[in-house]
């Protein structure tokens, strides 16, 4: 018991001390104007088993998640949708049917393009697999993709969902 007292002591001394030198770094330099770009590095611990929550719900990989995919949606200060890989959408007036219309232009790591097949996929996979994806979408009965418009989708479901 005197073990552990001592080096809670001892953790705490060499964590308040710690503190101040990287206080300094967080600190802006006097005419330095910030700069976009560059490379962030940081620690994700524990290491992420995949970087993506496709089909995890890891506390690690929520950490890395948005720096590695998008949502059709993001969400603003006041959790308002705001467009992200879906540039515009539409609710049904039953509220049953939401039609998302994809940005253009958007390519994957290899050069291929981005269509609504990708978001089906992605939609349906986290519905199987993800614990989340399960309750997120159990009530989307069908993703519709139309062959002739390749970034456009909807989704239907059985209840409305706002």
């Amino acid at each position: 018991m005197k073990h552990k007292a001592i080096l809670s002591v001892l953790i705490m001394a060499t964590s308040l001390f710690s503190l101040p030198g990287l206080a300094d770094t967080a600190t802006p330099q006097p005419g330095v104007i910030p700069q976009r770009g560059g490379t962030l590095n940081f620690l994700a611990e524990p290491e992420p088993p995949v970087l993506t929550s496709l089909v995890s719900t890891s506390s690690a990989v929520m950490k890395v998640n948005a720096k590695v995919i998008e949502g059709l949606l993001d969400y603003d200060f006041n959790m308002n949708p705001v467009p992200q890989l879906a540039t515009s959408w539409s609710v049904s007036t039953d509220g049953k049917e939401y039609t998302f219309h994809l940005r253009q232009g958007v390519k994957w790591h290899d050069g291929k393009d981005f269509t609504s097949a990708d978001v089906a996929f992605s939609i349906l996979t986290v519905k199987q697999y993800n614990s989340r994806g399960k309750g997120t979408f159990a009530n989307v009965t069908e993703v519709k993709r139309p062959i002739l418009i390749p970034l456009s989708l909807s989704c239907r479901s059985l209840r409305p969902i706002c």
